[in-house]
């Protein structure tokens, strides 16, 4: 049996696992060297099978951690063995390359680090080229690198909006004008740009209510003062949500809302932190009452355990958050959202490649999470 035919074995093997539900949404596939090992064929073969699935849209390819399933029926892709368009009218670089720009306002290990790497995967595995610029939250270097990036002849743009209270109104000029853009982590309201995010209301819903279940009526709510967007209004929205729908009334002297601190800003400018720990213990000490934390980011949620670990209180208080590291030690009560930000990363760049096609895409595609509840992780 010639390897063509091995490796279309192997590939109807796993389509028909996928479809028939032995290997359900969210499941990781057999390594292509276990099925190598298991049609004693070469790992070559192997590979080739899984890339396939992948084109098609049935898995998602994670570099050091496997292949895992993302969706049972992919029929509308089957037919295309390549996404990235063909057509002349498409700008190029100098090598005859598709380039991508990507705009974040930041990244790091708590958010955005995986974001970008599924981001280049992606462009790398479809043969294009990715230009990325951070721009530190400032909506006027967010317009500059817009700019300067349509001079250096990209053919699209994928945005991580700078937060803030007013959007960067030359997207909505990107938008009118038909330029390719997506969206990532945070959508503009009104504005029907493709967006890739998590759904962050129905997950910050999700942890509000189970907090109240296990016992919590006094919450604190702790987020950064840009509650109009989207992300953290989505959340916002959610905790309030959560509360009125199990007749806990919402306690706006809980609410937190100034730890800006936390907001994306020049490297090379070190933050200082001291302040907003101060407004921290000033805020646990001022409301002992509060037996639960939710923290909308991560950075805000280090702080307020430091303060709680620092006051002897870490083993008493539940602490939410999201995009949880669990580096805190000894918290026996932290609760978090981790979003897949990989995947996330991937999303966006497909979706590019389909925009570049001309194709319609949805207004939001919601990216699963999964939240982690006390005991998880021992």
């Amino acid at each position: 049996m010639n390897n063509e035919v091995l490796y279309k074995k192997i590939l109807d093997d796993l389509l028909e696992g996928i479809r028939s539900g032995k290997f359900p949404v969210g499941s990781r596939l057999p390594s292509e060297m276990e099925l190598a090992e298991q049609y004693n064929v070469s790992r070559i073969t192997s590979k080739k099978a899984v890339e396939i699935l992948a084109d098609r849209g049935y898995v998602m390819r994670k570099p050091g951690r496997g292949t895992f399933v993302i969706q049972s029926d992919a029929s509308k892709n089957e037919a295309e063995n390549e996404i990235v368009p063909e057509e002349t009218d498409t700008p190029k670089n100098t090598s005859g390359m598709i380039t991508i720009g990507v705009i974040m306002d930041n990244f790091d290990s708590s958010f955005g680090q995986d974001v970008v790497k599924g981001l280049e995967y992606e462009c790398r595995r479809r043969g294009m080229l990715m230009m990325l610029r951070l721009t530190y939250g400032s909506v006027e270097v967010e317009k500059e690198a817009m700019q300067d990036m349509r001079a250096a002849g990209v053919s699209g743009l994928i945005l991580m909006c700078a937060q803030g209270e007013v959007y960067n109104t030359d997207i909505l000029k990107l938008y009118l004008e038909k330029f390719p853009v997506i969206l990532i982590d945070r959508g503009l309201k009104g504005v029907p740009i493709p967006t890739v995010c998590t759904d962050n209301y129905a997950a910050s819903r999700e942890m509000t209510s189970i907090l109240v279940k296990n016992g919590h009526r006094k919450i604190g709510f702790i987020s950064h003062s840009y509650l109009t967007t989207s992300t953290i209004s989505d959340r916002f929205e959610g905790f309030c949500n959560a509360l009125n729908e199990l007749n806990v009334p919402l306690d706006e002297s809980l609410l937190s809302l100034n730890m800006d601190a936390f907001l994306p800003e020049d490297t090379d400018t070190e933050v200082d932190t001291e302040p907003y720990r101060e407004l921290l213990c000033g805020y646990v000490d001022g409301h002992p009452e509060v037996t639960a934390y939710f923290t909308v980011e991560h950075k805000i949620a280090s702080l307020l355990y430091q303060v709680l670990k620092e006051k002897g209180l870490s083993s008493e208080k539940t602490l939410a958050c999201f995009d949880g590291d669990i580096d805190m030690e000894d918290i026996t009560k932290l609760m978090y959202v981790q979003q897949d930000q990989y995947r996330m990363g991937v999303s966006a760049m497909r979706l590019m490649a389909h925009k570049l096609r001309g194709e319609q895409l949805p207004t939001r595609e919601t990216v699963p999470y999964t939240l982690y509840q006390p005991g998880d992780n021992e």
